[in-house]
């Protein structure tokens, strides 16, 4: 995503190496607000979101965000939440007869869900209930128990309902509330996708 989003604002990686990559993840996870990249590139640091801006003709900025603060899913269709990162949404008049193995592609019951739905950011009390648990924990603490670096926990797309509830963190752990049964009518299948 990184890579993503410098090239978004810079048009290519050239003069971006190593060292540069590891002063960003420090950026990430440290105290440090703001960094400066060759090709004029400066990445600053906000409470919820890191945004890349490169300055053009001496003047101003252009700023662009790693995910924006939050995205509309269009169901069923395709969202764009980065250049090259989507997520493909469809809906099913029966349950699926089979569930595939990806951790990128989770299914959903629809009448358990208050649409619309929407892809953030996580929030530092953020709590959801993971499949086959019975009470809810915290991001946080799902994410040190599934060994999720840190560098990674602040990019990753989560999805919510129009209740705040979150039904799937992308790639990682969906909600136990929102689980597809064998009473389930129609199901949604959500597929995180990198074009």
């Amino acid at each position: 995503m990184v890579r993503i989003a410098i090239e978004n604002v810079k048009g290519n990686l050239e003069g971006i190496d190593y060292r540069h990559w590891v002063k960003i993840e420090d950026l990430m996870e440290g105290a440090t607000t703001c960094l400066h990249l060759p090709g004029g590139i400066n990445v600053v640091k906000r409470p919820k979101t890191v945004h890349f801006m490169v300055k053009k003709n001496g003047a101003g900025g252009e700023f662009k965000k790693i995910v924006p603060e939050t995205n509309l899913i269009k169901i069923p269709g395709v969202t764009k939440i980065l250049k090259r990162l989507y997520i493909k949404s469809s809906i099913s008049k029966t349950p699926p007869r089979t569930f595939n193995a990806s951790p990128n592609i989770e299914y959903f019951d629809v009448d358990k869900i208050r649409f619309p739905l929407n892809a953030r950011l996580r929030k530092p009390a953020d709590k959801m209930k993971p499949l086959g648990m019975k009470r809810h924990k915290r991001l946080q603490d799902i994410f040190v128990d599934d060994k999720i670096k840190a560098i990674r926990r602040n990019r990753l797309p989560i999805i919510v309902d129009a209740r705040g509830r979150i039904i799937w963190v992308c790639g990682v752990r969906m909600s136990e509330d929102f689980k597809v049964t064998p009473h389930t009518g129609k199901s949604l299948r959500l597929k995180l996708t990198l074009r």
